[in-house]
């Protein structure tokens, strides 16, 4: 176990921002890459992930008389991650990212998006979703001001949406697993000592990108496409 100095223990609120960007199928970063990425400041309901677990056995063994002589029982191990994302906006291009879903376009507007072919297998995607983190009654002093999520190697779909009086819901799910080519990321900000060896890291960050600066004003929108920098090296 490392030895550390904690910054503070912070609880956390928020959904802040989240960001997609895609990768190799062998879970490799793509980098640069034109409209390769998503990012959104707002217009996320909600993030959570789930462990999936392989449930662990108990073997007993009895004697002739049915009185047990001993047992054994082997841990619960977890085998993958899951869960959900809900927004409150139709991002067709960070739907498109995450899914594979066909965009739809009008000119240069994305307009829409055409469900996948149920055959084909869902783009490998880098997932990052930050919260701001919290110190009693107020958000935590910097350099540690927010809490930052990363899930390595994830695979989406489009969820189940509902049309009725009130405001619709726009879910989307996800299963992912560990990938130990993700290196510190897409936009260099993985820390090295994380490198992809479990599913998902998280840890405290000392800002959310700016939607309006390098790289990701690509659009002049808190929503949409980014293109996915040049990496640096790992």
């Amino acid at each position: 176990m490392p030895n550390s100095t904690l910054p503070g223990c912070y609880g956390a609120r928020n959904l802040v921002a989240i960001r997609a960007s895609r990768l190799d199928a062998d879970g490799t970063r793509i980098c640069p890459n034109t409209d390769g990425s998503a990012f959104m400041v707002g217009g996320a309901i909600s993030f959570a992930m789930n462990q999936v677990v392989d449930t662990g056995q108990t073997d007993t063994q009895r004697d002739g008389n049915g009185a047990v002589c001993n047992t054994d029982t082997s841990p619960d191990i977890v085998t993958g991650i899951g869960g959900d994302l809900t927004l409150c906006i139709f991002d067709f291009q960070m739907i498109e990212v995450l899914t594979g879903a066909r965009l739809l376009v009008d000119g240069s507007t994305a307009i829409g998006i055409e469900l996948p072919d149920p055959a084909e297998t869902p783009p490998v995607v880098e997932f990052h979703a930050w919260a701001k983190a919290w110190s009693g009654g107020g958000i935590a002093a910097a350099p540690y001001s927010y809490v930052h999520l990363a899930a390595f190697s994830t695979q989406w779909r489009i969820g189940d949406m509902t049309f009725e009086e009130n405001a619709l819901e726009v879910p989307l799910t996800f299963t992912g697993k560990a990938n130990e080519n993700i290196v510190i990321g897409s936009f260099d900000d993985i820390p090295l000592d994380v490198q992809g060896d479990g599913f998902a890291a998280i840890w405290f960050a000392d800002d959310v990108p700016d939607a309006d600066a390098s790289p990701y004003n690509d659009n002049g929108l808190d929503c949409g496409y980014v293109d996915t920098p040049v990496c640096t090296a790992s």
